[in-house]
């Protein structure tokens, strides 16, 4: 062959040398399953991302559909990752670790191979969060790279990662090795490094809105199983309302926690309802995957605009007189502890 592509020649010279790259870009295809589309991933998440490393850091940044400026950093010694986020124009960093860790099982290597990006792979699995998920590793590239751990078998170049709203597979596309500017892939100082609850509050939380203290406004409709909800109604008892959609991650995310919540709560004096401005056959859909058994109303925005609902998921515990005695606004990693500690408070 007369002429040669550049980033082939680099290849075959490292190769031939014996060396290994050890700064680059690496740009991924990210595909997703139809739980994750369901869940709105396709525009939070987007179809690709790019990753920026030398030899101490790895910089990764998605290029959504949203006008997010939000990347990852991880450190490529320990594996800790690091998620730097802006919101309402404030900078947060948010260290991957304890609860926001995914369930990992330990890394196994295969006999697999196959050639990604002209560059031979193994191919590892692993259970994460429960599903079977696998990393096909380069040892041709220098550091090593895998997401959430530090690991001894090479670059990640394609991989998958499972959360309760969908699955994920990334796959390297296009490679360039070159140097990089340490000021794109280092950590920076000027963002606040805040703990999940922090997180969760300044994401979701709207500081100058709160509904305790209200009275909760009355509303008479019919449930999916055709059965009336009438609030006033309902006076004597206390009613945990939850304001959701089905395309709110963080709405699907704390539903098993929900539904542990009302069992466990089931021979108090409280009623479950669920409230949502998707319409019925929507939520049927979505229900045969992600079961919700609070008692579920549908078609309901003029509730939700009555409310003045601005935060999803939004849950609101109102007492036996019809007053909003407290709240809980925004997605959590704990909602079950939390809506525990939120009954208990008001209910003996």
């Amino acid at each position: 062959m007369k002429y040669v592509p550049i980033l082939l020649t680099l290849i075959l010279f490292a190769s031939c040398a014996g060396l290994k790259p050890k700064s680059g870009v690496i740009t991924y295809d990210i595909t997703m399953d139809e739980a994750a589309k369901r869940n709105g991933m396709d525009r939070n998440v987007g179809t690709k991302a790019t990753a920026q490393f030398n030899k101490k850091y790895l910089h990764l940044k998605k290029n959504t559909t949203t006008p997010a400026n939000d990347f990852e950093i991880v450190d490529l010694k320990t594996g800790q990752s690091t998620q730097y986020i802006t919101i309402f124009k404030e900078d947060y960093a948010l260290p991957m670790q304890g609860e926001l860790m995914p369930d990992l099982t330990t890394l196994k290597l295969t006999e697999e191979t196959k050639t990604i990006m002209g560059l031979p792979c193994k191919k590892a699995v692993w259970v994460m969060n429960g599903q079977p998920a696998y990393v096909y590793f380069t040892e041709a590239i220098k550091p090593y790279y895998c997401p959430f751990v530090p690991q001894e078998f090479g670059f990640a170049m394609e991989y998958q990662l499972h959360y309760p709203y969908g699955s994920f597979t990334y796959t390297a596309s296009e490679t360039e090795f070159k140097k990089i500017d340490k000021n794109l892939v280092k950590p920076p100082e000027n963002y606040k490094i805040v703990t999940p609850k922090e997180y969760q509050m300044a994401l979701f939380k709207n500081k100058n809105q709160s509904f305790i203290g209200q009275p909760a406004k009355p509303f008479i409709v019919t449930d999916m199983n055709g059965v009336p909800v009438d609030l006033e109604a309902l006076k004597g008892k206390f009613v945990l309302l939850n304001f959701w959609f089905t395309n709110c991650a963080p709405c699907v995310q704390e539903i098993p926690d929900l539904n542990s919540l009302k069992r466990k709560y089931r021979k108090k004096n409280i009623e479950f309802i669920a409230i949502t401005f998707d319409d019925e056959q929507m939520v049927r859909d979505f229900m045969v995957e992600h079961p919700f058994d609070f008692r579920m109303v549908t078609d309901s925005r003029n509730i939700t605009i009555n409310y003045d609902i601005r935060s999803y998921p939004t849950t609101l515990l109102v007492n036996e007189k019809g007053i909003i005695v407290d709240e809980h606004i925004g997605g959590s990693f704990n909602t079950l502890e939390e809506l525990e500690n939120i009954i208990n408070k008001h209910i003996n």
